[in-house]
């Protein structure tokens, strides 16, 4: 047995019980150590679930789970993963990531799972095998973290269709240093849940306990007429804050990478341009978002066009169904129109009160009313509608993610935190906020 296993076996009590599915549980050597107890029960141990496990585990049942409204928005065709590559100074254990890997994905189980329908216009993830990927390797040579496009070389993207593994893990070796590409399916997680498996999974290397997961979707699920509601498009922008199209997204993008790094006194001069006259104070990410849309508002659109433009809204914090430990899609679009003259000519400090107005108006009802029209129109015009959808206009629109605050030094597999990362999703016509070292950097994913 695995060192790391021992350990967690040393510290666990171990409570088996008889389940009516089969459950995978950890890596078959851990199955060795519940044996006596399954066994003095008369069980098979291919028919026991740990039911308690010292706070590590909760109960685990294998089933078809249907996705929510929201994640069937990143399904199908156009589909794009949340992919990050992160360096470490040092070899990372490959055994042991990826004994701690069958671990993590037993805990959130819907990444170890394939696509599959689950009835008329729905997908449900079904775990009754495990399908995700881990590869280790090694390279002669590691290439510069600013050398995005060379970067696609240590991480595989996984696609969101029928039957896709919906993880792919790459561990490469080069130089005494260490790359973890990790690939997930936006159909299972957003940027937030993304980064709450990943602390997971590195507690789970350390041998220490995480926090288990809230997996249920249903409820955000609402009980639909299929056809009773007719939206028209700016219906739905109104009730999502997305975008639909009449044509089905591009089955491949070709990404072309820009980057901008704000240093902390560059962040103070922004902040202090734009809020000096306007009450209440704006937050630092209403300023740097509508000082990326200008920028791109300038670059990239042309005079008399009506520009769509957006934040991804982490509902989270306000919705009581899904809250902090949710591992799912937790994500409504804040998002508004304005025409190009107006989104030039807008002093920044009145440009970033509107997107602050725009996203403390969503509320509660709002969150209802974006997953009922969202599961509504699928029921009734099928799972190729949801290939329609962007979450930011492919011609008009621009939207700004903030993932600023990212656990970055907890994500330690055995050498310490990654000393730099680079986020390589993509999302055509978006900028993500991310952390550095001395303030801000943003990525931003334009057409190659």
């Amino acid at each position: 047995m695995a060192e790391w296993l021992k350990a967690l076996v040393s510290k666990t009590s171990i409570r088996a019980t008889v389940s009516r599915v089969q459950i995978p549980l950890f890596p078959s050597s851990l199955k060795n150590s519940v044996s006596r107890v399954a066994s003095s029960q008369s069980v098979s141990l291919d028919a026991v679930r740990i039911e308690s496990l010292s706070g590590f585990f909760k109960e685990f049942r294998i089933f078809k789970m249907k996705l929510s409204p929201v994640d069937h928005l990143f399904t199908g065709r156009g589909a794009y993963p949340i992919n990050f590559v992160f360096l470490f100074r040092g070899l990372v254990d490959p055994s042991r990531l990826e004994s701690s890997l069958a671990g993590a994905v037993n805990l959130f189980w819907p990444l170890k799972s394939t696509l599959q329908s689950v009835g008329k216009n729905s997908l449900g993830f079904d775990s009754s095998k495990s399908a995700h990927r881990f590869q280790f390797s090694k390279s002669v040579s590691m290439p510069s973290m600013d050398n995005l496009a060379a970067l696609g070389d240590f991480i595989q993207s996984v696609r969101s269709g029928p039957g896709d593994s919906l993880l792919d893990v790459r561990l490469t070796h080069s130089d005494g240093n260490s790359a973890l590409g990790v690939s997930a399916s936006h159909s299972v997680v957003d940027g937030y849940s993304y980064f709450m498996f990943l602390t997971a999974w590195s507690r789970l290397f350390r041998v220490e306990s995480p926090d288990s997961p809230a997996l249920d979707r249903s409820v955000f699920i609402h009980k639909t007429d299929p056809g009773a509601e007719k939206f028209s498009s700016d219906e739905i922008f109104n009730r999502t804050g997305f975008s639909i199209s009449s044509e089905p997204r591009p089955a491949e993008i070709r990404i072309k990478w820009k980057v901008i790094d704000f240093s902390k006194a560059e962040l103070d001069a922004l902040y202090k341009n734009a809020s000096s006259d306007l009450k209440p104070r704006l937050s630092l990410n209403d300023v740097l978002t509508a000082e990326l849309w200008k920028r791109f508002v300038l670059e990239y659109q042309k005079a008399g066009e009506l520009l769509t433009l957006s934040c991804a809204y982490d509902f989270r914090r306000i919705f009581p169904k899904a809250g902090p430990l949710y591992f799912g899609n937790a994500i409504r679009g804040a998002s508004f129109r304005m025409n190009y003259d107006e989104a030039r000519d807008l002093k920044l400090g009145l440009l970033a009160q509107k997107i602050s107005e725009t996203v403390k108006s969503i509320d509660v009802s709002a969150v209802e009313s974006s997953l009922q029209c969202l599961e509504s129109l699928r029921l009734s015009e099928g799972l190729q509608t949801m290939e329609r959808f962007h979450v930011a206009d492919p011609h008009k629109g621009f939207l700004v993610t903030n993932l600023s605050r990212l656990p970055l030094l907890g994500l330690d597999f055995g050498s310490g935190a990654p000393v730099d990362f680079r986020i390589l999703t993509p999302a055509l016509r978006t900028a993500v906020i991310l952390p550095h070292s001395t303030g801000l950097r943003v990525q931003i994913a334009l057409a190659g």
